[in-house]
Formats: C-alpha cells, sequence, structure tokens
C-alpha cells in the first residue's frame, strides 16, 4: 500500500506544508469528522481510504453558492452539511469500489452569483454550471442557498462531459436548507447521474424494496433518505467507466 504522502501527490494534493488527513485527503472543509444527524457517531479509515484511491476514483469541486448570506450558525450547519455529504458519498460509493479523491472547495458569494445562490427554473441551474468552473480534473458540484423551483432538489446532465468548458460541465448536487439526510442523498444522486447513471425506474415509482433503496431512485420513490442509497454491481461497472474516473494510484 501506498504511503500517505505518495497517495496525496498521486491525487494531486501538495505535501510541501502541513498536511491535514481529514481536510486533505477525506475532504472535509472544516477539518474535522461531521456530525451524523442522528447523533450515531461518524468514523473514517486511513487504511480505507488509501486502498479506495489505488482503485478507480473521481476528484470533486464543491462550490457553495450564496452561503455567505447565512448567519454564523447557518454556515456551520451548512459547512457540517456538506462535509457529511462527502463521507456519506465516499461510503455510498464504496459499494462499487468507487473512490472519491481530492475534493476542494470554492464559494462564490451571492452578490457576484448574478441571483443563482436562488434557482427559480432549471435554466437558471444550466447557466450557472456554464457561467462557472474550475479548470481542473474534478467534478465541479454546485451547492446552492435555495432552489424555489419545486420540480427539483437538485440536477445534473446525463453524463456529464468529459471536458472542461463543454456545455454540461458541472451539475447542481442540491440546496443546504435541506436536512443533512435528504441533502447527502441528493449530493450523491446527482453525481451518480454525471456518471451516466439514470434513475432505476419510469415514471411510476419501482415497484420492489430493493429498487425502492436503490440510490438512483428518485427522491419521491425513495423509502428513506438514510436507507435508499445502494448501488448495484452493473452501476458501479457504469460510473467506474466514465471518463471523469481516475486511475488508481499505484
Amino acid at each position: 500500500m501506498r504511503s500517505l504522502t505518495s497517495t496525496l501527490d498521486c491525487i494531486g494534493v501538495g505535501t510541501g506544508r502541513n498536511v491535514s488527513v481529514l481536510r486533505d485527503l477525506f475532504g472535509f472543509f472544516r477539518g474535522r469528522l461531521p456530525d451524523d444527524p442522528t447523533g450515531a457517531a461518524v468514523t473514517v479509515s486511513l487504511q480505507a481510504q488509501l486502498r479506495a484511491l489505488a482503485g478507480r476514483h473521481v476528484h470533486l469541486n464543491v462550490i457553495s453558492v450564496g452561503l455567505d448570506t447565512l448567519d454564523a450558525t447557518g454556515q456551520r450547519d451548512a459547512d457540517n452539511k456538506i462535509d457529511y455529504a462527502i463521507h456519506r458519498t465516499r461510503t455510498i460509493y464504496a459499494t462499487v469500489s468507487l473512490g472519491v479523491g481530492r475534493v476542494e472547495h470554492y464559494a462564490i458569494s451571492a452578490a457576484d452569483s448574478a441571483g443563482r445562490d436562488d434557482l427559480g427554473s432549471e435554466g437558471e441551474a444550466d447557466d450557472l454550471s456554464d457561467e462557472w468552473s474550475v479548470p481542473n480534473d474534478g467534478i465541479d458540484a454546485f451547492v446552492v442557498r435555495n432552489i424555489s423551483d419545486t420540480d427539483f432538489v437538485g440536477i445534473s446532465p446525463r453524463p456529464g462531459d468529459c471536458d472542461k468548458g463543454d456545455k454540461d460541465d458541472g451539475l447542481v448536487a442540491g440546496e443546504i436548507n435541506r436536512g443533512a439526510e435528504a441533502f447527502s442523498r441528493t449530493f450523491a444522486h446527482e453525481i451518480g447521474h454525471y456518471l451516466n447513471l439514470p434513475h432505476n425506474h419510469g415514471d411510476d415509482c419501482p415497484d420492489t424494496t430493493a429498487e425502492q433503496n436503490n440510490l438512483m431512485a428518485q427522491t419521491r420513490c425513495a423509502i428513506s433518505a438514510r436507507t435508499s442509497v445502494l448501488l448495484t454491481g452493473a452501476q458501479g461497472t457504469t460510473m467506474r467507466g466514465r471518463c471523469q474516473t481516475r486511475s488508481g494510484c499505484p
């Protein structure tokens, strides 16, 4: 197994400085473990993360939009929700051998967002991802303050473009004013779309419990935001085969 330093170098995290394992390897913005909304203990494993990055993995750019308008308590809550979503996404994707590698955090102020901190339509969501991008090999996942259009809670092209600067090179991973469990499921669900996973049903909700508990069941069809996070082997194969996934660190 690679060392921590060589793995960080492999995923593009500079090591010529003091390194925080929780911030630089696990991607937690606050540099600490997130709080689980149920009060359950959150744990991570250095060994498991190094092993995961030896296989296929994705890098993420988490871009918050308009969260500067929140008060201090709201900002702390938002930071925890984002860190919890990263943790849950890593845990969910690990079941199909897809790792979550480098996570970088960016912010667009409400003033600079031209009102796109509150999305009123799918078109505005598309404009947001068209107008802003991070020039690296990570998936741009925007987290907005609010989505006032009740037709969606997150939105992503399927599949996302392979090249930055193309039309479908970012996704809206959710709105921060939802509960941590619901927000984190949407976060993982929308990245799944970006990696070419469709909903696992048509216009009607699926019939079986297993299908309703799949991550790619729509929110209205999911049994629980906490438990409806399963992925099949075939879904994992699809995700690992996408151009946005990186080769394992040898």
